[in-house]
């Protein structure tokens, strides 16, 4: 029987805990999870991540398979990582609009509401996105696509 399409409610924030480079590291990211954890992919559907000068958003599982990231939210919520380590300080300028950018358009198309951008850290005991993530201020730039 064919495995029921996901029902997105919301965007769980995550980072990676790693320094962000100028290559892509959803490669990395998605070797590990294959090879040491054993999933079947990636198991955020998004990365945000500096390549080259400037910051991207690459692939990850496609959306029309539950996530990896979440227990408990796999089946609703988007896993949407930043490449970084946010516990002393907040992403980039640069990575938190080209990320507010992508989100205004996927929670347009997909009625996820300002309020459903969660850190991983409101659906169990983790640090993730990182103290310093700033939610409020990426839900404030979304805002501005948004208007």
């Amino acid at each position: 029987m064919p495995q029921a399409f996901p029902r997105w409610t919301h965007v769980v924030l995550h980072q990676s805990a790693t320094a962000d480079g100028p290559t892509a590291d959803t490669a990395n990211f998605r070797r590990h999870h294959v090879k040491v954890r054993k999933w079947r992919d990636l198991g955020y559907h998004f990365v945000v991540e500096k390549v080259g000068d400037g910051y991207e958003v690459l692939a990850g599982r496609p959306l029309n398979v539950p996530g990896a990231h979440c227990p408990g939210m796999n089946r609703r919520g988007v896993g949407l990582c930043f490449a970084g380590d946010f516990t002393n300080a907040s992403p980039p300028a640069d990575q938190l609009e080209v990320a507010a950018r992508f989100l205004a358009g996927l929670c347009a198309q997909l009625g996820i509401p300002l309020e459903n951008l969660v850190p991983h850290s409101a659906y169990l005991s983790t640090a993730c996105p990182g103290e310093a993530f700033p939610v409020e201020e990426l839900r404030s730039r979304v805002r501005g696509y948004l208007d």
